[in-house]
């Protein structure tokens, strides 16, 4: 079962994305005040939410997949006005490339924690 979860994490990861960028209300608007302002993605996240995290990375070895890239990919079907930001301005896509690396290390601490 680990082997089945692990090699959807992907997917699972995209449908949390979504869903945390809808909760807390990502928008083109407050990502332009986040861009400017050199805010941080990852402090959005309430405590409460760092359990969903922690328990769908018990199941991977590695988010080496989790990158720019990948999470354009991943909001592009239900939040197309922010991967259009994205890909036109250069600004935002300096950002976006910090924020995943900030949510990588931030994702690797709560795994530690777990562990």
């Amino acid at each position: 079962m680990r082997g089945l979860i692990a090699n959807n994490i992907p997917s699972i990861a995209k449908g949390m994305i979504n869903e945390l960028f809808t909760r807390y209300k990502v928008t083109p608007e407050t990502v332009i005040v986040m861009v400017e302002n050199k805010q941080s993605l990852w402090k959005l996240i309430k405590p409460q939410d760092y359990l969903k995290i922690q328990k769908a990375l018990e199941q991977v070895n590695n988010i080496d997949w989790f990158d720019a890239p990948w999470l354009l990919h991943a909001i592009q079907e239900k939040h197309p006005a922010l991967v259009s930001l994205f890909i036109s301005w250069k600004k935002g896509q300096n950002w976006l490339t910090k924020q995943i690396e900030e949510i990588k290390t931030e994702v690797t601490n709560l795994r530690d924690d777990a562990g």
